[in-house]
């Protein structure tokens, strides 16, 4: 079989164009080398389709005829095990550090040791009540242990605010974090029509059943945006699975639902949806599961394990055991001793810290603290040691008020440290897998140089090839004499 005598202009020049090609791959890594998302690209060179020998000359002439070089495709370079691995980690730090916020938010509430914190309080109060057994006439020892009263029930009332004031912020986040999923769903639904969009084009396709078997195009730069978005969305929440489609299409299910599907687009979730996820064990994982935990049980008084559940149970505990023995008393007028501690009219939950106040009366007129157990004995100080008794009673859970309290207080020091030790941790993997991404789809300076200057060498070895063809040919047509002259 003949072969043209331009063949080798066509090898140089297929030459020419896939070098050109992987050259401009390489300025392209280089150019996005600091670009957030970007997975480095790779040109595939492969051997263009050759020269076959047909008929009986394929029996004598020895095999094909290579034709060059064609670019087969241009590749991201992308470790998708590795990114499972990393989106979950992502998840587990993200609930870990929120956790670890609530949990120092309620440590602030709370603040042990210290001169404002609660033990301090609760000791200043029965020291006064010790000052008053010592000197029950005395109106200023009185006072005194009104005002400590006072101050003891004002941070419980602090406490219980503020630790209110984190679950509302719970409350909001979670709501925010919703808008957030919606928002990263609807892009990569949109993401999805135009990725398909570009593999349609020029794709080869089964004409059976309409399969894409070799995409027109291969949008490397969407698909970065969409691992982004990705990556996002598994910070928020479970990203239990992702699937893709002939034709490159993400159908995307996060914590259990199916919020991206390849051909329906978006499906958005509301915040039903998200607190259901919670409640069914479906949302494990990302800030909006540890923002449900916090909601739910860390900071809700309904929760009996939670914080101000158990701040709730010591000023409940607290005002009956007082109030009990108060009443059993005789202040200096010689009158039955009333309420010392009062619950203000619930205005919402029945948060009993947050209610807790001194009565109004004491506050008026400290001679009514009822420190004697007789009416005609205004000096009798035997309801005052009574009452400090109560110190070391079993008053609350089967324990004194300074131990349930003090057992509160450690159990908040381990769960915040244990927050806090989890965060390190899916830190430490986070950032070994983060390692390993950009190991494999980093942009390295170093290496995309050494290719700049292999394409670059092998350009310029193909052209001099069509140089050599050029003269060549130069000298077959115009130095070649004519037959017959």
């Amino acid at each position: 079989m003949s072969i043209s005598t331009f063949n080798g202009l066509n090898i140089a020049s297929l030459a020419l164009a896939a070098q050109q090609r992987a050259l401009d791959v390489t300025s392209h890594n280089i150019a996005n080398a600091n670009t957030e998302g970007y997975t480095r690209q790779r040109a595939d060179l492969a051997a263009a389709e050759p020269l076959a020998n047909v008929g009986i000359w394929g029996m004598i002439l020895p095999g094909q005829l290579g034709q060059g070089v064609t670019v087969d495709g241009y590749r991201r370079i992308r470790d998708v095990f590795n990114d499972s691995q990393l989106r979950q980690e992502w998840g587990r730090k993200e609930a870990q550090d929120v956790a670890y916020r609530d949990l120092s938010g309620v440590q602030q509430a709370l603040p042990e040791p210290g001169d404002s914190g609660l033990q301090s309080l609760m000791t200043k109060f029965w020291n006064a009540w010790q000052d008053v057994s010592n000197n029950p006439e005395n109106v200023a020892a009185r006072q005194s242990l009104v005002q400590s009263a006072a101050t003891l029930t004002g941070a419980m009332n602090a406490a219980w605010s503020q630790m209110d004031a984190l679950r509302q912020n719970d409350d909001s986040e979670l709501d925010s974090t919703v808008t957030q999923v919606n928002d990263i769903t609807a892009e990569l639904a949109s993401l999805n029509q135009k990725i398909s969009d570009l593999v349609l084009a020029g794709a080869q396709v089964d004409p059976t059943t309409l399969a894409v078997i070799k995409p027109g195009q291969v949008p490397n730069d969407l698909l970065d945006r969409r691992d982004v978005l990705l990556d996002k969305l598994s910070k928020l929440g479970d990203l239990t699975s992702v699937t893709y489609d002939d034709r490159m299409r993400a159908t995307v299910t996060f914590a259990g639902a199916t919020v991206v599907t390849a051909s329906a687009g978006q499906t958005a979730i509301t915040r039903g949806d998200l607190d259901t996820a919670y409640t069914t064990g479906a949302l494990t994982r990302g800030s909006g599961f540890a923002l449900e935990q916090g909601y739910n049980v860390t900071l809700n008084e309904s929760d009996p394990t939670s914080y101000p559940a158990q701040l709730n149970a010591l000023a409940q505990a607290l005002h009956d055991r007082v109030n009990a023995q108060h009443a059993a008393g005789f202040d200096l007028n010689g009158a039955v001793g009333g309420e010392f501690f009062t619950f203000a009219p619930a205005a919402g939950p029945p948060g009993a810290a947050k209610r807790i106040g001194v009565s109004q009366a004491l506050l008026d007129d400290p001679r009514l603290v009822a420190a004697s157990d007789a009416a005609g004995a205004p000096g009798s100080n035997v309801n005052a040691l009574a009452m400090i008794g109560l110190k070391d009673a079993t008053t609350v859970g089967g324990t004194t008020f300074a131990q349930f309290y003090t057992s509160t207080i450690t159990r908040i020091g381990a769960d915040a440290s244990a927050a806090r030790s989890g965060s390190d941790a899916s830190d430490l993997v986070a950032s070994g897998l983060e390692s390993r991404r950009a190991s494999v789809s980093g942009v390295s300076l170093d290496e995309e140089m050494t290719n700049m200057l292999k394409f670059q060498h092998a350009y310029s070895a193909a052209a001099r090839v069509l140089s050599a063809m050029d003269d060549n040919l130069n000298r077959l047509i115009n130095s070649t004499g004519r037959v017959g002259l």
